[in-house]
């Protein structure tokens, strides 16, 4: 398989070269339906409630975002900044959301799986700080030496586009080549209380908004929360929690009905 057909955004090279510089690993939904045959799976995510727009907006695209099937009752709630979501919510009722996904997925992890994006949406994991597990040390010791040789096959001036094929090709290649072991990976139980999976192709089921005053919060995220009612829609209000305990307590009953 080659990865000719998705340069199609040169503006997205630049990031593509420091991801292949640093030895980076691609994961392209594709590739993985191919290689994994993964099912469709119930997956949630946190995030604050002004960034509804971008949870809706990725809804049934390739672009994969960070979500979470595992998790430790009394960690929901502070896991709920998000994973790999931007927050900026400064309200004192300590409002988060979230959702429940149904979607496909390309990669879960028992850890932070440490990805970042490039322009285009496709994810690429950080080797460097996944080599505590066997398979991923394999792959990026066998990145850093064919990199090496396509740099050194006989062309005076490697062009972009070549590099960044040929290296989408042994990325692949790669994956294939450890494909049990990267199943057996998956397998894993979460270390620290949650796991991570990475999820395309979703759909939103329910939202949980939680908050310590609704009233409050329905003035003060009124736009966003229209947005959120056009799905099945419920708010959690739990006061005098200052730690997020029982909502983390309430909201993980809720989820684990649903998965």
């Amino acid at each position: 398989m080659t990865f000719r057909n998705y340069l199609q955004e040169k503006n997205s090279s630049e990031k593509i070269l420091s991801f292949i510089q640093n030895h980076n690993l691609p994961v392209s939904p594709k590739f993985f339906e191919d290689t994994f045959n993964q099912k469709e799976k119930t997956c949630f995510i946190s995030f604050q409630p002004e960034r509804i727009a971008d949870l809706t907006k990725l809804q049934n695209t390739k672009k994969s975002i960070s979500t979470f099937t595992k998790f430790r009752d009394t960690e929901i709630f502070w896991g709920a900044e998000g994973i790999n979501w931007k927050t900026s919510s400064t309200s004192p009722n300590y409002e988060t959301c979230v959702a429940v996904l149904k979607g496909k997925y390309t990669l879960q992890g028992s850890d932070d799986l440490w990805s970042n994006f490039d322009q285009a949406g496709r994810r690429w994991l950080v080797l460097d700080n996944l080599t505590e597990f066997k398979v991923f040390d394999k792959i990026r010791t066998e990145l850093i030496k064919g990199k090496e040789k396509i740099l050194n096959q006989g062309f005076v001036n490697i062009t972009r586009n070549e590099l960044i094929t040929q290296y989408m090709d042994l990325s692949y290649s790669l994956i294939k080549k450890y494909h049990k072991e990267l199943l057996s990976f998956q397998e894993q139980e979460p270390k620290y209380g949650y796991n991570e999976v990475l999820c395309y192709e979703y759909k939103i089921k329910k939202i949980f908004f939680i908050t310590k005053d609704i009233r409050d919060t329905a003035r003060v995220f009124k736009y966003d929360i229209k947005r959120m009612k056009k799905y099945d829609f419920e708010y959690i209000e739990v006061k005098d929690d200052i730690l997020g305990h029982k909502m983390g307590e309430i909201l993980s009953k809720k989820l684990k009905g649903l998965r």
